[in-house]
């Protein structure tokens, strides 16, 4: 009995189109999930870094610690990904220490070292995320991606 060849090489090339026809979907979809798997990241990072550096200030706001030392606490908890996740990161601008307003929690423009025991003091991390691949999702050019933690104060 004779064994065709010609039946095989038909089906390899039904396997090629078949793949040319699943591959782009199956790379779209990975992708997509890589991305807002990245996403997803870069807003819990920034979140917990303000919530850390929200925590440092409030017991420390009697001693001598200053605005720049927050910001480079916040900056070592972030363990070098605020550079490589937000597009023009700088601890001293993307950083911000402040006296928050009880009710709404935003910044008042005093500073955050006079608060007194009870006071809120806040801290917000601010950035812009820029997609690594924008034009194959259809994504916008960057996001604006901001974590604000507000606490009582618990030193003075």
């Amino acid at each position: 009995m004779r064994i065709s060849t010609r039946r095989g090489a038909r089906r390899l090339a039904a396997s090629t189109v078949e793949f040319a026809f699943v591959a782009p979907i199956f790379f779209l979809i990975l992708f997509g999930i890589y991305e807002y798997a990245r996403y997803l990241f870069t807003v819990q990072m920034v979140n917990n870094a303000a919530r850390e550096g929200a925590r440092y200030a409030v017991v420390n706001s009697i001693s001598t610690v200053t605005t720049p030392a927050i910001q480079n606490y916040v900056d070592q908890y972030m363990a070098g990904q605020g550079a490589a996740q937000l597009v023009g990161y700088s601890p001293s601008t993307s950083i911000a220490v402040y006296k928050a307003d009880p009710v709404t929690g935003q910044n008042t423009g005093q500073s955050w070292t006079n608060a007194s025991w009870g006071d809120p003091i806040g801290v917000s991390v601010t950035g812009t995320y820029q997609p690594m691949m924008p034009g194959l999702l259809h994504l916008t050019g960057s996001l604006t991606v901001t974590g604000r933690c507000v606490m009582s104060c618990e030193a003075n």
